[in-house]
Parts: structure tokens; C-alpha cells; sequence
């Protein structure tokens, strides 16, 4: 119902915010009072068909896996919302139990990322908030740091845990929604967190340190390894990586990709709106050399990243 009317409202003003905004309402709703009212053990009577309820009943397994899906798309555009609008997620201090790794809400069942990259992708959004949304002098710069260093070290172990980088020694064409489109996806939206990182951090000062991780995108999009099946589910961290892709052959590849026909025929309309805000944000950094993130998130306006 919520993805419903996001498909209608995503691209019309602000509305989407509203209907996001009640979702999360209720959302808190259901898990805050249970949350001040039980300890954490207590409170995977979310998770667990059969756990007795607090007014007696039993939970079924059906109430369960929808309570499941309902909660955890609620998550992802909560998450996706917020770095889009420059705020920290409003969901997330659910974050380390709801989509702890150990968790039966596996968002990548939902949207094709693993949880720990989401987790880390709010966790960046929460830090770009405690910046943008403060007077500077109540910014306290060593926990800003520790915060920001701490979230890097986090994002390189899980890919070279997860053998993240070897992805692309794996065949072309799998079926959709196979372990390597999740593999693929979450490895996207994890070089799309180390990116997020720099901007929060630098701006857009030195991004030749980010080849890297660029080139990798890139060779995914030039050699078909991310499906046009997939692009759909790869819109955030595909922006990303274009907002910071080098004038020339990477630019026009990105812009190939965000006017390609997948993006009118998905039913989001507000897609295709996104080549044209990707213009301008290369145009801003082409005319200045003191662009920062939120002058992009300016560009981008009400669009979510979706």
C-alpha cells in the first residue's frame, strides 16, 4: 500500500513525505511502547511467530512476515529519505536489533541490500545531520571525527569480509533476485557509503581518492554486470556515484544510464527527472569550486531516491 502511493506521489511536490511520514508514525506506534515497556530479548516478539503478546494473544506467522516486510520497507525508505532530505533517519534507533545482521527482517529480500550496508548508509545520513542541522559551534569536531573514521574502518572490513570486491569475477546473466544480484546490489551501495563518507567529510575537494570505487561502478555499467533488472533497485547509489563522476566517458555513461529506457518504464515518474537535476549538479561543480553536499541535495529537491 505505502509503495502504492509512493509510485503515485514521488514525484509530485512534497506528498510522498506525508504518507512516509504516517508510515513511520505508525511504526513507532508498534515497536516504541513495546520498546520502553521490555527489555530487548522481549522485543524479538517482533521476529518470532508463537511469542506471547502482551494482551495474551499469539502472534501467527503470517502477522509476523507481514509485520516484517511492512517494517522493513518502512526502513528502507525511511533510511533512503534521509539522505535525500539531509536528516537523520527517524527509524533509527530500531536500527540494531530490527536489521542487526542476526535479524529476520533481511532487507535484501525487500529492496536487494544487505542490512549491514543500509545500517551504515543511516548511520552516515544521522552524520551529515549532526553537521548540516547544528550552528557550527555546536558541532563538537573529535566525536564528529571518531564517528566519521569509525564508519570508514566498518565499510572496509564488511567488503573484504563479504569478498565484496571479487563480485566481478563472477558470470554475466543470473536470474533476478539470485545471491549474486543481492551480492552485486549490496556491494553498489557499499562503495556508494564510501562515497557519501568523502562528501559528508571533504566535500567535493579531492576526488581523484575516490577512483576507485568509481571505476568499479563503472565497470559494472559498461560490462552488463548490473542488469538493467537491477537498476531499479540501484537508484540512490547509482546518483551518488555519478554526482562525483569525472567529466568526459564517466559522465556520459551515467548519463546513458539515467535517460535509458528502464527509467520510464518502471511507473516512478519521478525518474526521469533525475538525468536532468544530474546536469546541473555537474554544472555546479564545474562553475564552483566550493560545492558541498547539501548545495546538491538542493538540486535535488524533492525527489526520492527511489
Amino acid at each position: 500500500m505505502l509503495m502504492s502511493d509512493l509510485k503515485l506521489f514521488a514525484g509530485s511536490s512534497n506528498s510522498w513525505k506525508i504518507h512516509l511520514l504516517a508510515g513511520t508514525n505508525l511504526y513507532h506506534q508498534g515497536c516504541g511502547s513495546k520498546i520502553t515497556e521490555q527489555n530487548l530479548t522481549d522485543a524479538s516478539l517482533f521476529e518470532i511467530p508463537g511469542v506471547p503478546l502482551t494482551n495474551g494473544q499469539t502472534a501467527s506467522t503470517e502477522e509476523v512476515v507481514t509485520f516484517r516486510f511492512e517494517g522493513g520497507t518502512l526502513i528502507w525508505l525511511d533510511i533512503i529519505a534521509s539522505v535525500t532530505l539531509g536528516t537523520a533517519p527517524s527509524l533509527l534507533p530500531y536500527h540494531h536489533y530490527n536489521i542487526a545482521d542476526a535479524s529476520k527482517t533481511k532487507l535484501h529480500e525487500i529492496m536487494g541490500c544487505k542490512n549491514w550496508a543500509m545500517r551504515l548508509l543511516a548511520r552516515l545520513s544521522a552524520l551529515q545531520a549532526s553537521k548540516d542541522t547544528k550552528p557550527s559551534e555546536d558541532v563538537d569536531p573529535i566525536k564528529f571525527d571518531d564517528e566519521a573514521d569509525a564508519i570508514k574502518k566498518e565499510i572496509a572490513a564488511r567488503i573484504a569480509q563479504e569478498n565484496l570486491e571479487d563480485s566481478d569475477s563472477e558470470p554475466l546473466h543470473r536470474p533476478t533476485n539470485s545471491e549474486h544480484d543481492i551480492t552485486l546490489i549490496t556491494y553498489l551501495f557499499a562503495l556508494s557509503t564510501q562515497i557519501y563518507l568523502h562528501l559528508i567529510t571533504q566535500n567535493f575537494t579531492q576526488l581523484h581518492t575516490l577512483q576507485s570505487a568509481i571505476s568499479a561502478v563503472t565497470i559494472m555499467l559498461q560490462t552488463q554486470k548490473i542488469g538493467t533488472h537491477l537498476l531499479p533497485a540501484c537508484v540512490m547509489p547509482l546518483f551518488m556515484v555519478a554526482c562525483v563522476a569525472g567529466p568526459g566517458c564517466e559522465q556520459e555513461l551515467f548519463r546513458k544510464c539515467f535517460n535509458g529506457g528502464w527509467v520510464a518504464e518502471t511507473g516512478m515518474r519521478h525518474r526521469e527527472r533525475l538525468g536532468g537535476v544530474l546536469e546541473d549538479i555537474w554544472a555546479l561543480r564545474d562553475a564552483r569550486g566550493d560545492l558541498v553536499w547539501g548545495d546538491v541535495l538542493e538540486v535535488v529537491g524533492d525527489l526520492l531516491l527511489i
